[in-house]
């Protein structure tokens, strides 16, 4: 009998990715569209209206003029975690919504760098609770899915905590950028 080839969540969504990297550019060779697949990072765009990478429709945001260096570094810690993020998103996808234990490790991972991109932001004083409150939020959610990963039936026995604290986390985010003067955000990933 053949043995049956196990990918591990990581896998998965690596080749998910790749595959869909190849969609895109067979799509683009096809139309007659210029591909971004193999430019190098140091390559000008030909054109102002050359694409912005996405991430499962996703695209890194730029800070707006006149905003704070505060802005400008939540911004940019958003954007890294972007990738991370979009990985857990596709995984998610692929197994329609079943969460796997590999699946709350891989969020939190995603996590990680993060909320501490946002631990070492200089935040003004009337900005800094709210910002406080959105990394305690992760800090929250993520050592839910911690002990969910560890212990067998947690994520169902508190699934209904962790969806709450999920949706508290992403008004908190909202709130963080409006009151930094950054438009909304243009991502919604799906989370454990």
């Amino acid at each position: 009998m053949g043995r049956v080839l196990r990918l591990r969540r990581p896998a998965v969504a690596a080749l998910t990715a790749l595959l869909a990297s190849c969609l895109v550019a067979c799509s683009s060779v096809v139309s007659g569209t210029p591909s971004a697949i193999g430019s190098l990072p140091g390559d000008a765009p030909t054109s102002s209206t050359a694409a912005v990478p996405t991430f499962g429709g996703c695209a890194p945001q730029s800070a707006p003029r006149g905003v704070s260096a505060a802005a400008v570094a939540y911004l940019r810690a958003a954007n890294d975690a972007i990738v991370a993020w979009s990985r857990v998103d596709a995984a998610l996808a692929a197994e329609h919504d079943i969460v796997h234990r590999n699946d709350l490790i891989a969020q939190v991972d995603a996590d990680t760098p993060f909320a501490s991109q946002l631990i070492a932001i200089k935040f003004s004083p009337a900005i800094e609770p709210i910002a406080t409150r959105l990394i305690d939020l992760i800090e929250q959610y993520d050592g839910l899915l911690q002990m969910a990963y560890a212990h067998d039936g947690f994520y169902a026995a508190h699934h209904a905590e962790i969806g709450a604290l999920d949706e508290a986390r992403a008004e908190a985010s909202a709130q963080l950028r409006s009151a930094l003067g950054l438009p909304p955000s243009n991502c919604r990933f799906r989370r454990p």
